[in-house]
Protein backbone atom coordinates (compact mmCIF):
# COMPACT_ATOMS: atom_id res chain seq x y z
CA UNK A 1 0.00 0.00 0.00
CA UNK A 2 1.15 3.78 -0.71
CA UNK A 3 0.58 4.39 3.02
CA UNK A 4 2.41 1.57 5.12
CA UNK A 5 5.14 -0.35 4.24
CA UNK A 6 6.64 -3.51 5.50
CA UNK A 7 8.73 -2.96 8.66
CA UNK A 8 10.22 -6.05 9.42
CA UNK A 9 9.22 -9.97 9.88
CA UNK A 10 9.40 -11.68 12.74
CA UNK A 11 8.68 -15.11 14.44
CA UNK A 12 5.38 -15.86 16.09
CA UNK A 13 4.44 -19.40 17.58
CA UNK A 14 3.24 -21.05 14.36
CA UNK A 15 5.48 -19.68 11.81
CA UNK A 16 8.69 -17.15 11.71
CA UNK A 17 7.87 -14.67 9.07
CA UNK A 18 4.96 -12.26 10.35
CA UNK A 19 4.34 -8.91 9.15
CA UNK A 20 4.76 -6.04 11.29
CA UNK A 21 3.62 -2.96 9.48
CA UNK A 22 4.44 0.61 9.41
CA UNK A 23 1.94 3.53 8.36
CA UNK A 24 3.17 6.20 6.84
CA UNK A 25 3.07 9.89 9.00
CA UNK A 26 -0.64 11.58 8.77
CA UNK A 27 -2.40 8.31 7.60
CA UNK A 28 -5.48 9.14 9.13
CA UNK A 29 -8.02 11.60 8.28
CA UNK A 30 -9.63 12.67 12.03
CA UNK A 31 -13.12 14.43 11.18
CA UNK A 32 -13.07 17.88 13.39
CA UNK A 33 -16.73 16.78 14.92
CA UNK A 34 -16.95 14.35 17.32
CA UNK A 35 -18.67 10.98 16.70
CA UNK A 36 -20.74 11.40 19.36
CA UNK A 37 -21.07 11.51 23.30
CA UNK A 38 -18.38 9.05 24.94
CA UNK A 39 -20.10 6.36 26.63
CA UNK A 40 -18.31 3.87 29.11
CA UNK A 41 -19.64 0.84 29.91
CA UNK A 42 -18.48 -1.53 32.40
CA UNK A 43 -17.55 -5.42 30.63
CA UNK A 44 -19.61 -8.15 33.07
CA UNK A 45 -17.53 -10.44 34.94
CA UNK A 46 -14.44 -8.65 34.50
CA UNK A 47 -13.60 -6.36 37.10
CA UNK A 48 -12.35 -2.91 35.52
CA UNK A 49 -12.78 -3.44 32.22
CA UNK A 50 -15.12 -1.24 30.17
CA UNK A 51 -15.65 -0.45 26.79
CA UNK A 52 -15.84 3.24 24.98
CA UNK A 53 -18.05 3.75 22.51
CA UNK A 54 -18.34 6.55 20.01
CA UNK A 55 -14.84 7.30 20.19
CA UNK A 56 -14.35 7.26 16.47
CA UNK A 57 -16.41 7.99 13.83
CA UNK A 58 -17.97 5.40 11.33
CA UNK A 59 -15.48 7.04 8.81
CA UNK A 60 -12.55 7.06 11.04
CA UNK A 61 -13.15 3.16 11.75
CA UNK A 62 -13.52 2.58 8.16
CA UNK A 63 -10.00 4.44 7.58
CA UNK A 64 -8.69 2.17 10.39
CA UNK A 65 -10.28 -0.43 8.98
CA UNK A 66 -8.99 -0.43 5.36
CA UNK A 67 -5.20 0.11 6.31
CA UNK A 68 -5.35 -2.67 8.46
CA UNK A 69 -6.94 -5.16 6.19
CA UNK A 70 -4.96 -4.28 2.99
CA UNK A 71 -1.71 -4.75 5.46
CA UNK A 72 -3.48 -8.22 5.83
CA UNK A 73 -4.20 -10.10 9.17
CA UNK A 74 -2.61 -13.43 10.27
CA UNK A 75 -3.83 -16.18 12.78
CA UNK A 76 -0.27 -16.00 14.75
CA UNK A 77 1.33 -12.85 16.62
CA UNK A 78 4.72 -12.53 17.63
CA UNK A 79 3.45 -12.84 21.24
CA UNK A 80 4.18 -16.09 23.77
CA UNK A 81 0.50 -17.16 23.59
CA UNK A 82 -0.02 -19.71 20.86
CA UNK A 83 -3.17 -20.39 18.76
CA UNK A 84 -5.33 -22.86 20.86
CA UNK A 85 -4.93 -19.72 23.82
CA UNK A 86 -4.83 -16.62 21.67
CA UNK A 87 -8.22 -17.58 18.77
CA UNK A 88 -7.95 -13.93 17.00
CA UNK A 89 -6.51 -13.12 14.11
CA UNK A 90 -3.62 -10.53 14.06
CA UNK A 91 -2.80 -7.42 12.13
CA UNK A 92 0.57 -6.08 14.05
CA UNK A 93 0.66 -2.11 12.83
CA UNK A 94 3.21 0.21 14.75
CA UNK A 95 0.97 3.48 14.48
CA UNK A 96 2.93 6.71 14.67
CA UNK A 97 1.50 9.36 16.83
CA UNK A 98 -0.37 11.14 14.11
CA UNK A 99 -2.60 7.88 14.36
CA UNK A 100 -3.04 6.96 17.98
CA UNK A 101 -2.56 10.53 19.63
CA UNK A 102 -6.13 12.63 18.19
CA UNK A 103 -7.44 9.47 20.25
CA UNK A 104 -6.52 10.22 23.36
Amino acid sequence: GRHFRLLTREPGQERPDLPIWVSTPNLMAYEDVAAGPVVKTAVPGVQGAFVLSNVLSLGECDQINSVASAMGFTEDAPVSLGRRIRQNLSCVWLADDTVWAPVW
